[in-house]
């Protein structure tokens, strides 16, 4: 016959801190959605745009209705942890307004203006005839190092369209910088997630959809 058994719920709050540690850990996970890198994303094409950098984009369901900016990163612990694109480089014109632009978009972020730096620095010094095309490796890492950067000057008259391979120098400072840019997008991707799955975070989700749990941590219902 069916018994009766009563049990005492807690809160997360009201829990040990050796328990509401391991409650942490098991949920920390649990509340990070499959898109929380979205708007990540759709920052730091917002960003490559004011510097010139075109990203390629992907659909993001199977009605192919939408895209995204294809971004490919791996993390958060491990050696090869990165994030890439593939995509073309080109000036978005008036290009001695670059750091300008940058400073209006993220005034607040040194990282992102040193790269707007360099990268005007590069487009006057060519008079805005540098272009790039970045393409991945064929390697199954997802970091700023299996990007190759093929760089051309390329000018145009009325006629025709002249592309000649520039300097060594200014490739790999391209490059460097393009790279540069995208580990800027996986500094942010890292931050974001840190936040994410922060204990403070966690616990807050817990407590507004009102938990409880044993006095082993253990869920009440």
């Amino acid at each position: 016959m069916p018994v009766l058994l009563q049990t005492t719920a807690y809160c997360l709050t009201e829990l040990p801190k050796n328990v509401q540690s391991r409650v942490l850990e098991r949920y920390r996970a649990f509340y990070v959605h499959d898109d929380w890198y979205q708007s990540i994303y759709e920052h730091a094409d917002q960003a490559a745009q004011l510097l010139g950098i075109t990203i390629n984009r992907k659909h993001i369901n199977t009605q192919r209705l939408c895209t995204t900016p294809a971004i490919y990163f791996q993390g958060f612990c491990s050696q090869g942890d990165g994030a890439c694109f593939e995509g073309h480089f080109s000036s978005p014109g008036n290009s001695s307004q670059i750091v300008a632009n940058i400073a209006a978009f993220s005034p607040e972020d040194v990282d992102l203006l040193n790269i707007a730096k360099r990268i005007q620095h590069l487009l006057v010094h060519t008079d805005d005839q540098l272009t790039a095309t970045l393409t991945h490796n064929g390697s199954r890492y997802s970091h700023p190092s299996t990007i190759c950067v093929d760089a051309e000057l390329v000018s145009e008259s009325d006629e025709t369209i002249e592309a000649i391979t520039p300097p060594q120098g200014i490739e790999t400072e391209l490059t460097e910088a393009l790279r540069h840019f995208m580990g800027w997008i996986y500094r942010k991707l890292e931050r974001e997630f840190e936040y994410l799955t922060s204990d403070a975070q966690i616990a807050e989700a817990l407590n507004s959809n009102s938990f409880l749990f044993t006095e082993f941590g253990e869920p009440a219902a």
